[in-house]
């Protein structure tokens, strides 16, 4: 099979797409079908006067099983840099604005839908893998839960609240 790999080569555009297209392409005996696109655009807004990167990542892929399950997923996530980009070669002060969704059927038809429903905040300079405030809401089948990453401190406590009940837990890498 093939990857099809097709992108601009006009670096000074202030967006440039680069598109993946999975043809007749296998991989441990599972077949992928469908597109991955990634967006880099500089923009401004009236809140941040500064040009400033946004990425945005699509997915509609299909991966069909050498026994004929089906797994999907479709979604879009929008990677926004609102702070640090005054400052290309200091990584540390950085602030990322993540929003986005997906849907992922499972072989077995579960489907699960998550939204991000208030902006993932990750602060490079708390050093985590996750973010640390937004909220993601996640349907599997028909329950509903509430992913709450907190109020911006720098720490791996979040709150799930599902069917009512919020508990705290502890985030790990």
């Amino acid at each position: 099979g093939k990857i099809i790999i097709s992108f601009s080569t006009d670096f000074t555009s202030p967006i440039r797409t680069i598109s993946y297209t999975f043809v007749d392409f296998y991989h441990n005996n599972k077949l992928l079908q469908g597109n991955k696109t990634i967006t880099y655009e500089l923009k401004s807004t009236a809140l941040l006067v500064e040009v400033h990167p946004v990425m945005t990542f699509t997915v509609d892929m299909k991966i069909t099983f050498d026994d004929g399950r089906i797994y999907t997923r479709t979604g879009t996530k929008v990677k926004e840099a609102v702070e640090g980009n005054g400052t290309p070669l200091i990584w540390d002060d950085n602030v990322f604005l993540v929003t986005g969704n997906s849907t992922t059927t499972l072989p077995d038809g579960t489907i699960i839908v998550k939204t991000i429903t208030t902006p993932l905040r990750y602060v490079m300079t708390c050093n985590l893998p996750f973010p640390v405030s937004g909220v993601v809401t996640i349907t599997k089948n028909d329950s509903e839960g509430v992913l709450d990453f907190g109020t911006g401190a720098c720490d791996n406590i979040a709150t799930l609240t599902i069917n009512g009940v919020t508990t705290e837990i502890t985030l790990q890498k």
